[in-house]
């Protein structure tokens, strides 16, 4: 059977049965007295058998007998139609000598009234399987509507040869191919074609021709089942959330990754459900253009490039022009206002926005389409919000009219209930949404009270969401009257209490899609503005000279269109909304990294030392080897070192890889593990990079989990301001006097002292159980300081308020951030002050990767293929430890920095455990 799918439509398909079969058979025998199987076998060899003495007898008069003549017979045995009823068809180059015309017809639009009709598709080959001896079939797949075909078998008839069918067997899965034949209703044996969309399940084609149009060259990468399957979320599921926390990484049988996915991207849009949601995509840009068009709008183009970083808040990627910096744009938002001032009266953009923001989360991209308007208001800036909020629930209600059958396909992969929206729009004032927060017992992760000038972060916003879906019934509502402190600098602020602006958010299912309000559009006030938070009103000229010109009173907002899509249908992941998804992983870099040396042993026999060692192949945990309680082993062959602590009952914890070649590193696990032996020594193996984990569990047969990532963050994509709330910090820390400087050598004996009365100060306020594989001292800070760099704070009376210390590693590691530390009484935000400077430095010196060192995982994940009942004793031993060292803490606060983790390991011997161990 082939199965193929039609370019023209949207569903799956179906499958076929033999039209020949012989209805009087019973129980799998032939009249004959032979099995089913074995008569079609006798009857095929038998038809074979005739054609070639059919065409050798004809061949032998023409005179062309012997080798040659075989030779000629079978090949003229089955390819008398060959170039009238199958083949390639030669490549379509437009020809007007080509005389053969014919019009496509479209699957979607077939109904019974044209069963009996010859029909022609162009459809790509699903899949291809036998049925029985005797007989194929095929499904046709294009735009996403499956359809069977059926093959005739009456060679006599001149229409459809034995070859031909063997040539269908045999083509390649995803291959274009031209189809006619004529539509009849499925066999009887077969019935209705149950998996088939519901126009087609009584209809099948009965092919009389068929020829490629595009070849394939290369195997599907997936196979579409494996993607229609992926991700699909149970009701359970969608009541608790947990679809949308599943690790877009998570992979395993009859399921692929969804970066694997949007890697092989234009193969994965073929499928049924990408088809569908770019057409739902369309539509909401349609809508948009149409609504805002009646109503006196213009569509404008804004450029992209620009010669200044324009908002602020976001990052911006920075460009060379032609030996001068440019950027691209973060938002259309200056050069809307620009066109206010020049009397446009009310505009919209659908375009492109850039931002730099190193954010691996499944709600954030560094570039996205964003629906924009902007318009001249004569009194209040609520005409500008009543004006989005027709337009959005234009949108959505055309979506629910224009695009039925879209959205049905796409609850087949994505279920999800269709919006609740009222009639009358929610609108709550900022400080109603923060006051029914707190009625519910909301609070930060580290249980403070909200604040009522803060920014919601995303935990908060899906929390007020609840919230107002479960008072007001509704998935859609605006909160007004945004807190100043957390809008940008053009904002106007609210007359009657300046705390609060005159700017609104639009929500929906939870989260937020729209930014809007009023702007100042006075030149004196704005430039204050802008001085006030810090910007040279003369760095955006273009922008400040064109308000001094006189500029009338306007408001506006912007969408962004593709968590637009996915809140709407609920993907889970804004990538599933981008046709070609651009974030921090895109672009991989197709080079390998320099390679590492080989540890040169000095001409008298001396080993490399640990520091050296630790700057050529080290990562993070690998620089807590210089600590004092830490053995080192040292392999002579290669040069090469490997840390551990003696533990109780003769166990040997080792922290992190070993610290060689890569090429060297099964010699070296090899020698230590024989060292091992011979010392009696239990060894375990922490915080273990995936390839000596592999080695050490393929090759010895050991267990590794993970619990444990490395946690780590490129510099140049970050810049301390895009966390609102670390923005915040940073800002407040610079308020209260706080400077942050880079030594330019080791912290001398003036600031030791002070550095370890600070520090004694610091271990003394700290609460809980505490752990550590490095030690925390001011001997330890500095231990190994020709690899380390540092950065001090200190406040307006020159006190020491912290420190930071970046820690060198291998080239393909970068840094760490081997200390953070703030001290008491420091102003607020000193830590997010220096780890923001840190950073900045970090990326002008051509660092492209930061860890912050070992996390904890969320839980314990067992290496691939790897499951035993011990795991699961450990899972609950790690649940302990993580609530009782409050691990998850560091994890999170490490995220704020836009961080992406990779997995490290713990492995240990089998049966070399135990609960001891």
């Amino acid at each position: 059977m082939i199965k193929a799918k039609s370019l023209k439509s949207s569903a799956p398909g179906g499958s076929l049965a033999n039209p020949n079969a012989n209805p009087n058979s019973k129980n799998g025998k032939s009249n004959n007295g032979l099995s089913r199987n074995a008569t079609k076998v006798r009857r095929r060899k038998a038809r074979k058998e005739q054609r070639r003495k059919e065409v050798a007898e004809r061949m032998e008069r023409e005179g062309l007998g012997g080798k040659k003549g075989r030779m000629a017979a079978r090949a003229e045995a089955g390819s008398k139609y060959r170039n009238e009823t199958f083949g390639f068809y030669p490549l379509m180059r437009s020809d007007p000598k080509q005389t053969e015309k014919f019009e496509y017809k479209d699957m979607s639009s077939l109904t019974e009234d044209d069963i009996g009709k010859e029909v022609t598709l162009r459809a790509r080959i699903d899949h291809v399987r036998p049925q029985n001896s005797d007989d194929s079939s095929s499904g046709d797949e294009e735009d996403s509507t499956d359809y069977d075909t059926e093959y005739d078998h009456d060679h006599k008839a001149g229409v459809v040869t034995e070859e031909f069918i063997r040539w269908i067997e045999h083509l390649q899965k995803e291959s274009l191919v031209h189809i006619t034949g004529t539509l009849q209703r499925p066999n009887n044996s077969t019935g209705e074609i149950k998996e088939a969309s519901p126009h087609l399940k009584k209809m099948e084609l009965k092919v009389s021709k068929c020829f490629v149009v595009g070849r394939v060259f290369e195997h599907a990468p997936f196979q579409f089942n494996e993607i229609e399957g992926h991700h699909v979320a149970n009701e359970e599921e969608r009541k608790t959330g947990a679809h949308l926390k599943r690790d877009e990484e998570e992979s395993g049988p009859g399921k692929i990754s969804v970066r694997q996915e949007l890697t092989n991207r234009t193969f994965d849009l073929r499928a049924p459900t990408n088809q569908a949601i770019f057409r739902i995509r369309a539509s909401v840009c349609k809508i948009f253009r149409d609504h805002l068009d009646d109503r006196g709008f213009v569509e404008i183009q804004t450029a992209k490039l620009q010669g200044s970083a324009t908002e602020g808040g976001a990052s911006v990627f920075k460009l060379d022009y032609f030996g001068r910096p440019a950027y691209l744009a973060q938002s259309p938002q200056l050069a809307k206002q620009q066109a206010i001032i020049a009397d446009m009266g009310r505009v919209y953009e659908i375009g492109s926005i850039f931002r730099a923001e190193n954010s691996q989360d499944k709600r954030h991209m560094t570039e996205f389409v964003g629906l924009d308007l902007e318009m001249a208001i004569d009194t209040d800036y609520h005409e500008c919000m009543h004006v989005i909020d027709t337009l959005l629930k234009a949108i959505f209600k055309g979506v629910q009219e224009r695009n039925r059958k879209e959205l049905e396909v796409v609850k087949q992969r994505f279920p999800h209930t269709d919006l609740v929206i009222p009639d009358e729009t929610v609108i709550l004032h900022y400080k109603d949404g923060v006051q029914l927060l707190r009625d519910s017992g909301h609070k930060h992760e580290d249980g403070s009270e909200l604040a009522d000038d803060e920014d919601f972060d995303t935990p908060t916003e899906k929390r007020l969401g609840a919230l107002v879906k479960e008072k007001y019934n509704t998935d859609y509502y605006i909160l007004d009257k945004f807190p100043t402190a957390v809008r940008p600098f053009y904002t106007m602020p609210d007359p009657t209490d300046p705390r609060y602006s005159n700017s609104f958010d639009i929500f929906v299912r939870g989260q937020e899609i729209l930014s809007g309000g009023q702007r100042i559009h006075d030149s004196t006030m704005l430039e204050g503005r802008m001085k006030e938070s810090g910007m040279d009103p003369e760095i955006l000229g273009e922008y400040t000279h064109a308000f001094r010109l006189g500029a009338p009173p306007h408001a506006g907002g912007g969408v962004g269109l593709d968590r637009l899509i996915m809140l709407m249908l609920q993907l889970g992941n804004i990538r599933f909304a981008s046709m070609y998804p651009r974030d921090p992983k895109s672009f991989p870099d197709s080079g390998k990294p320099p390679p590492m040396p080989r540890p040169k042993i000095g001409r008298h026999g001396t080993l490399p030392t640990l520091e050296d060692l630790i700057a050529a192949y080290g990562d993070s945990t690998n620089t807590s080897w210089v600590d004092p309680r830490y053995t080192i082993w040292r392999h002579l062959e290669t040069g090469a070192a490997l840390g551990y602590v003696q533990a109780k009952h003769n166990y040997g914890v080792i922290w992190g890889p070993p610290l060689c070649a890569p090429e060297d590193t099964e010699d070296v696990i090899q020698a230590w593990l024989e060292h091992c032996d011979e010392i009696k020594l239990k060894p375990i193996w922490c915080c273990l990079d995936e390839h000596s984990a592999e080695i050490l569990a393929k090759r010895y047969r050991w267990k590794a989990v993970s619990c444990i990532a490395e946690t780590r963050v490129d510099p140049k994509h970050y810049n301390g301001a895009q966390d609102s709330n670390v923005s915040k910090k940073i800002q407040g820390a610079k308020k209260s006097g706080v400077k942050v400087t880079e030594l330019e050598e080791a912290p001398g004996d003036d600031l030791k002292n002070e550095l370890d009365h600070q520090i004694a100060e610091w271990s003394s306020h700290r609460e809980g159980t505490q752990m550590h594989i490095s030690d925390v001292s001011g001997d330890a800070l500095l231990r190994d300081a020709g690899h380390k760099r540092f950065f001090v704070a200190k406040d307006e009376h020159n006190k020491l308020v912290g420190i930071v210390v970046l820690a060198r590693l291998s080239p393909q590691h970068g840094e760490q951030i081997k200390w953070s530390l703030q001290f008491p009484d420091a102003p607020n935000g000193t830590s997010e002050y220096m780890l923001s400077e840190a950073m900045k430095s970090a990326s002008e010196s051509g660092v492209t990767s930061l860890t912050f060192g070992a996390s904890a995982a969320e839980k314990i994940v067992p290496m691939k293929d790897q499951k035993s009942l011990s795991i699961k004793v450990l899972a609950r031993a790690y649940e302990g430890i993580k609530s009782a060292g409050n691990l998850g803490n560091k994890t999170n606060y490490r995220h704020k920095w836009g961080t992406t983790d990779e997995p490290l390991y713990v492995a240990y011997p089998k049966h070399g455990l135990g609960t001891r161990g």
